[in-house]
């Protein structure tokens, strides 16, 4: 921000979370990598796993979700 503390667009105080860390987000991308990562690469090979084209537009997203369910 241009003045610390306040946001530029709207005027209001700017607060940081306590978790809101470099250190945090390391450790977050370290569990996603060791716990999380190995989880969805275990479902996918089983063919549980769903991919969904977030860029595709609301109406044909649903439409592959709906697809996806009905299976």
């Amino acid at each position: 921000p241009k003045t610390e503390g306040v946001c530029d667009k709207c005027g209001g105080e700017l607060m940081q979370r306590a978790d809101d860390t470099e250190s945090t987000v390391e450790n977050r991308i370290e569990v996603y990598n060791k716990q999380t990562k190995p989880l969805l690469n275990y479902y996918d090979k089983l063919g549980n796993i769903a991919h969904l084209d977030g860029s595709i537009g609301l109406e044909n997203l649903f439409a592959q979700i709906v697809g996806i369910l009905g299976e």
